[in-house]
């Protein structure tokens, strides 16, 4: 099966995704099938279905990336597309060293600024301020794993786990120094297990373009059900891997912190 520019446009438009709108997408190129355009048809629908007053974002993670981080130059970890959207010369990446988000649109300066200045997903972040500005997050393919909004929502609940890391960051005048950076995000495999609460509200539209599983809901959303899965349970989003080193951590951070 080959998929189209305006295959992609006609399953965006039934998913609910609109003029205007300020969307954050997760994406599987390979999902889809064959796509006609490869990744920048899937980009250029998205532009074209938001039209000149949305903005699209998209994850320019450079996390595990041993070189020093470069706005310029360091590769998208997020897959095909962010890679190629990342590159595109209308978009603004943000300066966080590990956690940077790209940005094409009416809002995607005032979205990417002074993210360095800030943790990954916390206050004034990308996708903190997607949820309060009442974006939508897409998933073109991408599993519930990838929904990066649940981190925000572990900020905004105040969970006692995080971690701090140094990276190097390359200057404007080639040099790296070092950076150190706190309230590291912790892992995200079990963030699947928002997908039932969240479809119990009826907050999840989906369908389907190509071979690739299509779902749309409001980051305001995923966030909410997040805050109140953590309030009941501060290790709700944590997975039961006994060999996952960072879930296992977390959860002697909430141990120690409830004593």
């Amino acid at each position: 099966m080959t998929v189209t520019k305006d295959d992609i446009k006609e399953g965006l438009r039934e998913v609910g995704l609109k003029e205007g709108d300020l969307v954050m997408v997760h994406s599987s190129l390979s999902s889809f099938g064959h796509v006609e355009g490869g990744a920048d048809a899937v980009i250029d629908a998205l532009l074209e279905t938001v039209g000149p007053e949305g903005t699209v974002m998209a994850p320019a993670f450079s996390s595990g990336d041993p070189e020093p981080f470069d706005p310029r130059t360091s590769c998208s970890r997020g897959g095909k597309i962010t890679e190629v959207f990342r590159m595109r010369k209308e978009a603004v990446r943000s300066l966080h060293p590990t956690h940077s988000c790209a940005a094409i649109g009416r809002d995607a300066m005032a979205l990417t600024k002074d993210h360095d200045r800030t943790s990954p997903f916390g206050k004034k972040s990308p996708l903190d301020r997607l949820v309060d500005r009442d974006g939508v997050v897409l998933f073109l393919g991408a599993p519930l794993t990838t929904n990066s909004s649940v981190h925000v929502g572990e900020i905004r609940a105040g969970v006692p786990y995080g971690w701090k890391r140094d990276v190097k960051v390359r200057d404007k005048n080639g040099s790296a120094r070092e950076v150190h950076l706190t309230q590291m995000p912790g892992h995200s495999g079990a963030f699947g297990k928002i997908e039932e609460p969240l479809k119990a509200r009826g907050v999840i539209r989906e369908t389907k373009i190509g071979g690739s599983l299509v779902r749309l809901m409001r980051a305001r959303d995923i966030v909410t059900v997040a805050v109140e899965m953590l309030k009941k349970d501060q290790a709700a989003l944590l997975c039961d891997d006994p060999n996952c080193s960072r879930c296992m951590d977390a959860k002697k951070q909430i141990a120690q912190a409830e004593r």
